[in-house]
């Protein structure tokens, strides 16, 4: 069951792309995925936003800004290759596992290799995407998967969720014990949680980096447990 701590590789990947999102401005829906080709990176995705970025301005940006956790890598060639003045669909479903850990996107374990044909990595989910096409939704989550986890015995859990349900079916929940259980946890978040209003997260610029630059620990708005949820 991945997902194993990212690579530096896939770090930087991530780091690149949610730069670029704050590049074309959280505002938008955008929606951005950086790929390490070795020799060159391909920049690909679309945005609503009508203003096209200078790639070679951002890479020389990031490139400054980032220098120490880059060490000895750069980002010198880019294949710029994203679609602006799109209207994209913000997503209404989202399925995601969750670990009892300190960031619970992580299972504490590191990826032993990390190339895969024709490429090293790529940035995944939910760094370059915007709150609004599936990030908010993804703290949402995260934030319901720690109050689940801090009953302490739930190692993992996977959390389903679809905003086009009605309510008593919005969420599904798997863990790695009973139906029972899984019944009685999803009971306890229809209960606690409003899943038809869900926080809007709007984190600034710095705390994003961070999910990358510090990536074992987590923000604490998201962390912070809610003491009405209890699972007896």
């Amino acid at each position: 069951m991945k997902p194993n701590f990212p690579s530096k590789e896939n770090r930087i990947c991530n780091l690149l792309a949610d730069f670029i999102v704050i590049k074309i401005g959280k505002e938008f829906d955008s929606r951005i995925q950086v790929t390490d080709c070795v020799n060159f990176y391909v920049i690909n995705g679309k945005t609503n936003s009508s203003v096209v970025l200078d790639m070679n301005e951002i890479t020389q940006e990031f490139n400054e800004k980032f220098k120490e956790f880059l060490d000895n890598v750069k980002i010198l060639r880019t294949i710029d290759i994203i679609e602006y003045s799109i209207e994209l669909n913000p997503p209404t479903k989202l399925t995601h596992t969750f670990f009892n850990t300190e960031n619970n996107i992580y299972n504490n374990k590191y990826n032993e290799k990390n190339e895969m044909l024709g490429f090293i990595c790529a940035s995944e989910f939910p760094y370059g995407h915007s709150f609004s096409m599936g990030r908010n939704i993804f703290y949402n989550l995260k934030h319901i998967a720690y109050n689940v986890t801090k009953i302490g015995y739930i190692k993992w859990v996977e959390l389903d969720l679809n905003l086009e349900k009605d309510d008593d079916d919005m969420i599904n929940v798997i863990c790695s014990h009973s139906e029972k259980l899984n019944n009685t946890i999803k009971s306890a978040i229809l209960d606690v949680f409003d899943l038809k209003n869900l926080i809007q997260y709007d984190f600034s610029e710095n705390i994003i980096f961070e999910e990358t630059l510090n990536f074992k620990e987590d923000q604490g708005l998201v962390k912070n447990t809610n003491p009405d949820f209890i699972i007896l």
